[in-house]
């Protein structure tokens, strides 16, 4: 009888063991998923402005700007040209709206309003630099306006 005591208490006290490892392990568990699911810290943008143009100093209206971070490719700031060329920069975080771009150097890009008859994105060779503080960059893109419009 002494034998089947110490025997169902060994059984006991490994089952309560295990549930406790069990409930330890399931917190942790919870713990690190609630950790997973918190947004990434807000990010620092700096203000970008700008204006397009053609060869000839007309304003492209109706284009697309996009700026590339060379430091955080998961970033898209982008922006529309207004009819007089000029654009604000805007960064899509989260699925939600961030005026400027965060600070260093970008690969930019300009798309034209018009698809034909040449590629509609124009990749710019230079790198532009967003500093801390306003920031304002002239585009002037090496294509007149009757190329870009088809006539």
């Amino acid at each position: 009888m002494a034998a089947q005591y110490r025997s169902r208490t060994a059984i006991f006290a490994t089952t309560r063991l295990v549930n406790h490892a069990l409930r330890v392990a399931s917190m942790l568990l919870v713990a690190l998923a609630a950790g997973c699911s918190e947004p990434p810290p807000p990010i620092t943008t700096h203000a970008v402005t700008g204006r397009v143009t053609y060869k000839n100093g007309q304003p492209m209206a109706g284009g697309i700007v996009e700026f590339r971070s060379q430091r955080d490719q998961t970033l898209n700031m982008s922006a529309f040209t207004e009819d007089d060329g000029t654009f604000n920069l805007v960064t899509i975080v989260n699925n939600q709206n961030a005026a400027g771009a965060i600070e260093g150097p970008f690969r930019v890009s300009v798309t034209l309003p018009i698809v034909e008859p040449i590629p509609t994105t124009i990749d710019l060779s230079e790198p532009y630099v967003v500093e801390t503080g306003d920031n304002h960059f002239e585009i002037q893109l090496e294509v007149d306006p009757k190329r870009a419009d088809g006539n």
